[in-house]
């Protein structure tokens, strides 16, 4: 806080008006409202209860199987991992590539120029 001390009127010593804020107050209302936050806040997260499934592990002779690529190139030529292919080929060569009963498990990648 500020205060100018003055004599006469208009003098060398006015008393002039204080424009200066006082945040003392301010202050103390946000320490007071931080250490409330603070207080209320750890109840309201101990309630939450989450359910997690079991953690299975991977079997060990599971080895990930390398996804298949198909490329699509500008020039409208289709290689499957190096083989050539063309768009009424494409079923027949990919079912030749999985040769297993279902091709829905298979991973097939598509890259596009």
């Amino acid at each position: 806080m500020a205060a100018k001390l003055g004599g006469k009127r208009g003098g060398r010593y006015a008393l002039g008006q204080n424009a200066d804020i006082n945040v003392t107050p301010f202050v103390y209302v946000m320490l007071v409202l931080l250490i409330i936050f603070m207080v209320s806040a750890p109840p309201s997260t101990l309630a939450i209860k989450i359910d997690l499934p079991p953690a299975i592990p991977n079997p060990a002779d599971a080895h990930p199987k390398k996804p298949t690529y198909i490329s699509i190139r500008d020039n409208g030529q289709i290689p499957i991992v190096d083989n050539p292919t063309t768009l009424d080929t494409l079923a027949r060569d990919l079912a030749a590539k999985f040769a297993v009963p279902d091709p829905r498990s298979q991973t097939v990648l598509i890259r596009a120029d």
